[in-house]
Formats: C-alpha cells, structure tokens, sequence
C-alpha cells in the first residue's frame, strides 16, 4: 500500500509496534516496565496514550478503535483525567476483557522483539536439573508433586525452611505442606525454641592453644561489608553493627587422637599440626556469622575463601620462608583443602509441626564429612 506521492505506507499495526518500542525506550525508569508478558500487556493499556499516541490518532481516523472503546480512564467534566481518590479492586477476567484486542497484539509484538533483542545479551544460565539441587533431588525420591503423605488440599510442592550457606554440609529443612512451612518459619523468626549445633576444623586457636580454654563465647558485632558484595565484615554497634553471640567448645583436638595413632611413626617423621574441631552453637543467627567468628578469633575454618587462610594464597607467596613445609600442611590435609569448606551442620532441634501444643520435638543429627 502507498500514498499519492507513491510513499510504502507502513501497516499501522506494525507502525504501533515501532512507536510503542521508541517510547519505552525513552522511558525515565526503565525499571518499572513488567517483565512478564501479561503483566506486560496490561502496562501497556494502561499507559496507552503516553506509548500510543500517534496509533490512536491513526485508529480513530481509520475507524479502527472509537471514542468509546478507546476511553479506559474516568474524566471529570472538562474531558480531563479525574484520579480517584481511593483505588477499587477489579476483577481480574473484566480487566484483560477490557483490553483492546489490537492493543494486545501490539503489546504482545513488541514484547516478542524486546526478548529475541536481550537474549543475545545476557548470558543466561541453564536451568538447573533436579539432580543438581537438594530439593530437585527430594522431588526425584517422590516427595513434593508425587508425594502421597502431601494433603491434597495444600499446593503439592516442597518449602525451603532452612537453607546452608554455599559448600557448607550438614542438616537442611524442608516443609512438605504450607502449614509446616509456615509454622516452622514463624519458630525459625522467634529462635527460642531451635536449637543448632555446627561443627568446624580450624587449625589454630588462640583460647585453646595458648590459654587452654576449652570453650568460650564469641560477642563480635558484624554488619555487610561496605566494599564486597556478598561479604559480612566486624563492625562496632555503634558504627551500624548487628548483635551477633556464638557459644563454642572444643570437639576434638584432630593432633591428639592423630598422635595416639601414629605411634609407629619414626622420630624423624615430620608432625604437622592439623588443629581442632569446634563444636559452635549460634546464639544469633547473621549470614556468615560463624566463619567471621572463627577468621576473627583464630585462623578461620578450612577451607574458607571468603574469610579463612587460604592454602590457594600460600602455594602463591614466593616471599615465605616457610614455603616448602606449609606445601606439607597442604598435603596432609588433603588436596581437596581449598575447595571444601569444613563447616558442618551437625545437630538440629525443632518441634514438632503437627504437636507443638505437646511439647514433641524433632531431633537431628549428622556425622560431619571429614
């Protein structure tokens, strides 16, 4: 189709589309644009005439849209928007009825080119398989859809309540119905009535190596670090540090059950101290809070990249004079050193979701890895 000056008139449904993909791209905060499709169309109707301006001039005159279809916002006398004072809820089936089905086909175009244009750009991983996570691998065993002891009156899917940090080992939490996860997660916000106990290979601590305490109550004030991201770092109370309590004691000296069993070793045979294992039992519950407590009392767990020694940092400092014999260190702790984290969650005690009236509590325990 062209004009008298023999002009390609573009179609106007694709004309709107081009318009519609200019005017959000002027958008002041591109944020506020949905990012899914019907929540998408629907950001659309809405905002037509400030995205859609020249497209409703076009319809109107081409008799595509009328006055009365193309009017969605109340107007006081003189034809202006009137703002309600109070928004009502509206049904949810009126309101996508509402939308005009040219309207929806431009926002539905438009939204087609925005993704096909980003997915180039962004680098988006792929979806995790069942078999990669915790909960992916309950749902292999049967439990969540499939599971039959699920009420079929609640959403058959399985509730993370009690999650691990990254590479930390041990007990996790996960509801089989709402009403568990809800009142488990309602216990887990009180904290009065769990109890958690971690265990954690450090090699040197101060308070047992040097002053022979054999437990003791950490206090340090931590706060998000100001510098990295994903980083906690000790910070006073008074400069906007969080509370935070760790009770600790000494759960196995790993040098003195290892001596008792090298008793047929050489006198010329190296010792290598291999530290101990802590038994910590969190007061408070901040992210990191036990491995900043460990880096900051003693040497920080094994393992650790975020806050404890790092074996990769020692193989790489050609300064040390010592070089050759933390290589030692390394080895007789294992190769896997710096890619385990020896933090474990060992014991773990909730009550029971269908009888917290009675007192029933649930009892977990598990042997750490190393």
């Amino acid at each position: 189709e062209t004009n008298r000056n023999g002009v390609q008139k573009i179609p106007i449904e694709e004309a709107a589309v081009i318009e519609l993909l200019q005017k959000l791209g002027t958008t002041a905060n591109p944020c506020c644009v949905p990012r899914k499709l019907e929540t998408f169309v629907k950001y659309c109707h809405r905002n037509s005439n400030r995205l859609l301006p020249e497209f409703q001039k076009r319809a109107l005159d081409t008799g595509v849209i009328t006055p009365q279809t193309h009017a969605t916002q109340p107007s006081n006398k003189n034809g202006q928007y009137e703002p309600t004072q109070k928004k009502q809820k509206r049904d949810k089936l009126s309101q996508q009825n509402n939308i005009l089905p040219i309207v929806r086909s431009i926002a539905q175009i438009s939204y087609a080119k925005i993704k096909q244009k980003q997915r180039p750009l962004i680098n988006s991983p792929t979806p995790t398989k069942d078999s990669e996570s915790a909960v992916g691998q309950l749902h292999l065993l049967g439990f969540g859809h499939h599971d039959p002891c699920v009420s079929t009156t609640t959403k058959e899917r399985l509730h993370v309540v009690h999650r691990l940090d990254c590479q930390t080992s041990g007990i996790m939490v996960v509801a089989r119905n709402q009403a568990s996860a809800s009142f488990l997660c309602r216990v887990w916000r009180e904290r009065e009535s769990i109890k958690k106990v971690y265990l954690a290979h450090v090699r040197h601590w101060p308070p047992y190596h040097e002053h022979r305490q054999t437990e003791g109550n950490i206090d340090i004030p931590l706060a998000p670090s100001r510098t990295e991201r994903i980083k906690w770092e000790v910070l006073p109370v008074a400069e906007g540090g969080k509370e935070c309590k760790t009770f600790w004691k000494v759960y196995e000296d790993m040098d003195k059950s290892s001596s008792s069993n090298e008793e047929g070793a050489t006198e010329n045979t190296p010792t290598v101290a291999k530290g101990i294992t802590l038994e910590l039992h969190p007061i408070t519950g901040r992210t990191h809070q036990l491995r900043l407590h460990c880096a900051a009392i003693g040497s920080g767990i094994v393992g650790d990249s975020l806050y404890g020694d790092s074996p990769i940092a020692w193989l790489g400092d050609h300064s040390t004079k010592n070089h050759d014999q933390e290589i030692d260190v390394i080895s007789t702790l294992g190769n896997d050193i710096s890619k385990t984290l020896r933090l474990h969650a060992h014991k773990l005690l909730i009550p029971h979701p269908s009888n917290p009236d009675n007192g029933e509590k649930l009892e977990f325990e598990s042997a750490k890895p190393w």
